[in-house]
């Protein structure tokens, strides 16, 4: 194997490059060194770039690819040569030799997930942060930590996934509805078909100014449980004024303020799956490790696993773009903008 690799990292604030001379990681006891396949970008790619400096690390979070090297407390789990996708955290000061943007990847073997047979790189790369952030924000401690039943109980509540259209919300879609839960959500029109695809029982038009009363008008003013996989000003205030005038429960997948007193806010960053330290935030504070999240994403990656080789779950919808690693910094820019609805941008590396 050779010393250096080709990778995607930070320069400064809001700036990144493609490089050819960046290192290629040692795994530690419990981490897996993985050939990329393919990457897939999320916002959080973007959002950290312009809001918590970090240079000379590598970007990145979401993958897939091949394992090629097993720390030694990793070996019961996975062995080289086996097919694996899910979370990394990218652009991290604490760990610069992190992030999924790069040729070569180290992964905590605990919360990965292997890739079924006949799956292909594509799909699997846009399983990872999805995936995990699903089950940390329904049914995670510090989520709206809802019952997970699977084969789901009758009579189950109903909830409100903001943002269906979103990668995010894709996955919080399905996960739900495996649940049981009956599920409400918001996006454009053009995007209902999709996201009743993936099981949304009745969509709402967030554009429309009556999105918030009609909500009301179809739970009979009974909706208790939101999450928002968009966590803005907007769609703070129609969650807001869609919920129960009894209160009830409110996760957002950023930090995000809710006014009311009787509705119970909650927010908890997907990386904090990873068992370890990561900086967050324009301050660069460091987020201390989450042992309890470690130990529900170890439980959750596996039931994923399950569901996923069982057809019970689908990855997302895939536009695949060409360019490689060479081509994520442009992506990166469509996503900002707010070009990409409903879809995954997904790279393939190992070819390029």
């Amino acid at each position: 194997m050779q010393s250096t690799q080709a990778a995607v990292i930070t320069l400064s604030l809001g700036h990144a490059a493609f490089v050819t001379n960046q290192p290629i990681p040692s795994p530690r006891r419990d981490e897996i060194l993985i050939r990329t396949a393919a990457v897939a970008l999320n916002p959080i790619d973007w959002m950290l770039l312009g809001s918590t400096p970090s240079p000379n690390a590598v970007m990145g979070h979401d993958y897939s690819g091949t394992i090629v090297e097993v720390g030694q407390s990793a070996s019961e789990q996975y062995k080289v040569g086996d097919r694996v996708c899910g979370l990394v955290k990218g652009a991290d000061r604490t760990r610069p030799e992190s992030g999924t943007f790069a040729e070569y990847i180290l992964a905590k073997a605990a919360v990965q997930i292997r890739i079924p047979d006949g799956v292909s790189f594509e799909d699997a790369a846009t399983m990872g942060v999805g995936a995990i952030a699903a089950g940390q924000c329904l049914f995670g401690p510090s989520g709206l930590n809802l019952p997970w039943n699977y084969p789901p109980k009758e009579n189950h509540d109903t909830i409100l996934i903001y943002g269906g259209s979103t990668a995010s919300g894709c996955w919080l879609i399905q996960v739900a509805k495996l649940a049981g839960y009956t599920v409400l959500t918001t996006c454009s029109p053009r995007n209902f078909d999709l996201v009743r695809k993936y099981g949304a029982d009745a969509v709402f038009d967030y554009r429309d100014p009556r999105c918030a009363q009609q909500i009301r008008e179809h739970t009979s003013n009974k909706l208790r449980i939101v999450c928002d996989a968009v966590s803005t000003k907007e769609s703070v205030c129609i969650c807001e004024k869609a919920i129960s005038n009894k209160g009830g429960l409110y996760h957002s997948l950023l930090p995000a303020e809710m006014g009311r007193e009787n509705v119970k806010s909650t927010f908890v960053n997907c990386c904090t799956a990873l068992g370890e330290p990561f900086e967050y935030g324009p301050d660069c504070m460091v987020i201390p490790r989450m042992p309890a999240e470690f130990e529900f994403a170890q439980r959750w990656a596996g039931i994923v696993s399950t569901l996923w080789s069982g057809g019970k779950i689908k990855p997302l919808v895939v536009d695949k773009r060409a360019g490689g690693l060479k081509k994520v910094v442009d992506g990166l820019g469509d996503l900002k903008n707010g070009t990409v609805s409903g879809r995954k941008l997904v790279y393939t590396v190992l070819d390029d």
